[in-house]
């Protein structure tokens, strides 16, 4: 899969592939090992010192995020005819688990996991993805297509991420609720049901279908997987998460930020002013790059499409000499 870069000025070819998808040959090059991520970058900017993050997978196309920084990969690369080709390797589950406690990667790895996979078994990426792509041809008028771009979260990040929350910050009591803003499947609202115990975990999506495949996979866990859930009270509900900002009284909020326009994401910010002292706030790719946000750890973990940074931020008040934690 293919994708030139129409924000760079200089030729840029980006080329994915699945982790189970193994590439035997290109030219008289011969990769043996599964490669989960490639970047091609034209061999006049080789020498250009350029910092990239994750590319979405939509659909067949793979569309870029716009000019964000990220850390730069240490990769080795070679040279197949006029590209530079740069191998990324996409984070492993064993290296989120280090993010974990000893205790929390077995419970993760006996338990949720493969209760988690169970119960989102029917809910593929690829169906999420198509769905979206209807939207985008049949009311491409109605939405802005560039916020179209179907992603999933995984199991074994969201884990990452709260044990960084809970043991390094010591920041999550019991008992608030949790948002995921633009929630597709769900399954990020799924995950937090699993890993904390909120009073309630909520998905709020704008495409109608997407919504009605979080309901049914949210009967599913409730109805099949019960001891598994920390919090029984998850809702998925139709919203645009700009024009209905009512997401302001949660204590953990997540976006998958990957496709969202800087505008947009200063919105969102400007928006969590009103959430209290203390909020976390974790954005994939973007950081919100707020004074009243302070970034509090950015890390690389795996998602659907690859490889993301994400930015676990906390809200505070910029005026106060210490941050309430």
């Amino acid at each position: 899969k293919l994708f030139k870069n129409k924000h760079s000025s200089h030729t840029e070819t980006c080329l994915e592939f699945g982790s189970d998808f193994a590439l035997p040959k290109i030219g008289e090059i011969n990769f043996l090992p599964l490669i989960p991520f490639f970047i091609l970058s034209s061999n006049n900017a080789k020498k250009e010192t350029r910092k990239k993050d994750c590319i979405m997978e939509d659909e067949k196309n793979i569309e870029s995020n716009d000019n964000t920084t990220s850390h730069t990969p240490n990769a080795n690369s070679v040279l197949v005819n006029e590209y530079q080709l740069v191998l990324f390797e996409t984070p492993s589950n064993e290296e989120m688990f280090k993010f974990l406690t000893k205790e929390e990667v077995e419970i993760v790895k006996e338990r949720q996991l493969p209760a988690f996979d169970a119960i989102t078994s029917q809910f593929a990426t690829w169906i999420g993805s198509e769905i979206t792509q209807k939207y985008k041809k049949e009311e491409e008028n109605k939405f802005n297509p560039k916020h179209l771009v179907y992603g999933e979260i995984s199991f074994e990040a969201f884990a990452a991420i709260f044990s960084l929350i809970k043991n390094k910050y010591s920041g999550l009591a019991n008992g608030g609720k949790f948002y995921d803003l633009g929630s597709g499947f769900g399954k990020a609202v799924l995950s937090a049901a699993m890993l904390h115990e909120f009073d309630e975990c909520i998905g709020i999506e704008i495409l109608p279908d997407l919504i009605a495949k979080a309901q049914d996979m949210a009967k599913i866990a409730s109805e099949k997987y019960p001891n598994e859930l920390k919090c029984a009270a998850m809702t998925n509900r139709l919203g645009n998460i700009l024009e209905q900002p009512d997401w302001m009284d949660g204590s953990v909020i997540f976006c998958n930020s990957t496709c969202f326009e800087r505008t947009f994401i200063a919105k969102l910010a400007e928006l969590g002013y009103q959430c209290k002292i203390g909020t976390y706030f974790i954005s994939t790719t973007k950081s919100l790059a707020d004074p009243y946000w302070k970034l509090l750890e950015t890390v690389d973990l795996k998602m659907s499409w690859g490889r993301v940074t994400v930015h676990i931020h906390q809200r505070i008040d910029p005026t106060a000499e210490e941050t309430v934690s």
